[in-house]
C-alpha cells in the first residue's frame, strides 16, 4: 500500500553542498509499506532541513526488517547517507504510528549531525523497539535535542526501549531543556541514549513509566559512555548494566531534583508552563554544553539567576520569587493586590500599570504553550 504524502531522493545525482528544505507544510493521513508515511527524504551528501511543519495521523506499515529503520518514521523518515546534516525545528508530530521504530520520526545519518529543536511530539506510537516519539541514529556525528515537548508517546515493541525518544550516536548526544510527560515503554518511559558521550541537562521528566527506568536510560553495555546528568527534575535514572543510583556518576552529576512535583500548570491539557513556586524555576545549570537564548516559545531563556528546568522559561516578574530589580513578586501579573504587574509594591487603593504577559499562557500578552 502506498499513499505516501511526499518522497524525495537525491542519491542518484551529485548533491554535495545542496540543501533539501521542507518548510511550512502539512503531512496528514499518509500511509506507506516501509519508512516515512508522511515524508521520506533520502540524500547522499545534501543537508536536510524540516521546519514549521505538521505531521498528523501518518502510518509507516510493516515491511521486511532488513534494516533497523524499516517500517519506521511514520511522520518523517530522514536519511542522510553520506556527509549531510539533518535539522528538524518548530514542527508538530501528533498521532503518527510506525510498525518499526520512531513513531513520530526517524533520522539516520552516516557522517552528519542532527539537531531537533522546538518541536512537539504528542501521542505517537512505535510498535518497533525504539522511540514512540523521535528516534535518531548518528553513526558518525552527534545529536542535539533541545527545547522540545515530548508527551504521551508509547513504544510497544518487544524491548520497548524508549517511549518518548531514543538516540544512538558514535559522538555526543546533548539533551537540554526538554519536557517529557506521560510517555511509556517496557525499558525507558522518557528517553533512552547510547553514545560515547551523554549530556542530560535542565530537562523536566514527569509521570513517565518504564520497566527499567521511568525517565532516563543510558546504555553502558555496548558502549562505555561518559555521562553527565545535571539539574534535571526526574524520578529514575538507570544504566544498562543495572545501576539506578544517580550518585554512582560521582562528580558527573549534580543539581538534580529527584521525585519532586514540578508544579506544571495543566499538563494533561497540554499546558506545560510552570506555576508560581515551581522547583524548576531558576534551578537549571549555566554549565550545559549548549546554552540556549530562548525557550520553546521564543521567550528569553535566562530571566532570573539561572535558567528554568524544562522547555518553558517563566517571566521573572510573576514567578513568585523576588529577583534583582523587583520590589515584590506574588506569583501573578495582576494589579491591585499589593504587588503590581510590574512587581512594584503598591500603595493601598492605587494601581500601577503593568507590562502584561509575554506568552506564559496565564495572561493575555501572548500565545500559551498549550500542546
Amino acid at each position: 500500500m502506498s499513499d505516501q504524502v511526499m518522497s524525495l531522493d537525491t542519491t542518484m545525482v551529485p548533491d554535495l553542498g545542496a540543501d533539501i528544505s521542507v518548510q511550512g507544510m502539512t503531512f496528514e493521513d499518509g500511509r506507506f509499506s516501509g519508512s516515512g508515511g508522511g515524508l521520506s527524504v533520502t540524500t547522499e551528501d545534501a543537508d536536510i532541513s524540516v521546519a514549521d511543519c505538521a505531521f498528523t495521523k501518518n502510518q509507516a506499515l510493516d515491511s521486511p526488517a532488513s534494516q533497523i529503520y524499516d517500517g519506521g518514521g511514520a511522520g518523517a523518515f530522514l536519511f542522510a547517507n553520506g556527509n549531510g546534516d539533518v535539522s528538524v525545528s518548530g514542527s508538530a508530530f501528533i498521532d503518527n504510528e510506525a510498525a518499526g521504530s520512531g513513531g513520530a520520526m526517524f533520522a539516520v545519518l552516516v557522517n552528519g549531525d542532527v539537531k531537533i529543536q522546538n518541536n512537539v511530539f504528542h501521542s505517537n506510537l512505535s510498535a518497533g523497539e525504539v522511540g514512540g516519539g523521535p528516534t535518531a541514529f548518528a553513526l558518525g556525528g552527534g545529536i542535539d535535542f533541545l527545547n522540545n515537548i515530548v508527551r504521551e508517546n508509547i513504544a510497544t515493541g518487544g524491548l520497548g526501549v524508549a517511549g518518548g525518544a531514543g538516540f544512538f550516536s558514535m559522538g555526543a548526544v546533548n539533551v537540554v531543556h526538554n519536557t517529557f510527560f506521560d510517555n511509556a515503554a517496557s525499558t525507558a518511559g522518557g528517553i533512552a541514549l547510547s553514545a560515547s558521550e551523554v549530556n542530560v541537562f535542565n530537562n523536566l521528566f514527569a509521570e513517565n513509566t518504564g520497566g527499567t527506568s521511568a525517565d532516563v536510560f543510558v546504555d553502558d553495555t555496548s558502549v562505555t559512555p561518559v555521562v553527565h546528568l545535571f539539574n534535571n527534575i526526574l524520578s529514575e535514572f538507570c544504566l544498562g548494566s543495572g545501576s539506578c543510583d544517580v550518585g554512582a556518576l560521582g562528580d558527573n552529576q549534580g543539581g538534580n531534583l529527584i521525585g519532586v512535583d514540578p508544579l506544571l500548570t495543566d499538563p494533561a491539557a497540554g499546558d506545560f508552563h510552570l506555576k508560581a513556586g515551581s522547583p524548576a524555576i531558576n534551578a537549571g545549570s549555566l554549565e550545559a554544553p549548549i546554552l540556549l537564548d530562548t525557550d520553546f516559545e521564543g521567550d528569553a531563556r535566562l530571566q532570573g539567576s539561572a535558567p528554568d528546568i524544562g522547555a518553558d522559561e517563566t517571566d521573572a516578574c510573576g514567578n513568585g520569587t523576588v529577583e534583582t530589580g523587583e520590589e515584590c513578586d506574588d506569583g501573578n501579573l495582576a494589579d491591585g493586590d499589593g504587588c503590581s504587574a510590574a512587581c512594584e509594591t503598591e500603595t493601598p487603593g492605587t494601581t500601577t500599570g503593568g507590562t502584561g504577559g509575554s506568552g506564559d499562557g496565564e495572561t493575555g500578552g501572548g500565545c500559551g504553550l498549550v500542546l
